[in-house]
């Protein structure tokens, strides 16, 4: 794969030096060949498309669920009386905001605790 550039910036990909240099219009500072794939993302070339951020994966689960931070404080506390399966879903998206407020990630209890007869 090739890159060329424009003002430190890659401004068009192609799979050979030629289509590059071939390319109507433009004038590149510099081409650049490189073993990594580039993608188009936002307007810009990049190395992989980014993921979401943790914020971004928390929030679509808050608006999936409908569990939002103040929904989880209740439904976390204790005696709230609901069902385990929300309670886990209140603690998976706890788990993953932590780190957003500086606590460290504590991971959602692998299965509910089963009451005692």
């Amino acid at each position: 794969m090739f890159l060329g550039y424009q003002n430190n910036k890659i401004v068009l990909v192609a799979d050979t030096k030629e289509k590059l240099e071939n390319a109507p219009c433009i004038a590149f500072d510099k081409i650049v060949e490189t073993d990594k794939n580039y993608f188009l993302h936002n307007g810009e070339y990049v190395m992989e498309i980014p993921g979401p951020t943790i914020e971004e994966k928390v929030r679509a689960l808050e608006n999936e669920t409908g569990l939002t931070r103040a929904v989880r404080e209740l439904v976390l506390a204790e005696n709230s009386g609901v069902s385990d399966y929300v309670r886990a879903k209140a603690q998976e998206i706890e788990a993953l905001a932590n780190p957003l407020r500086g606590v460290p990630e504590v991971s959602a209890p692998a299965e509910p605790k089963k009451e005692e007869e």
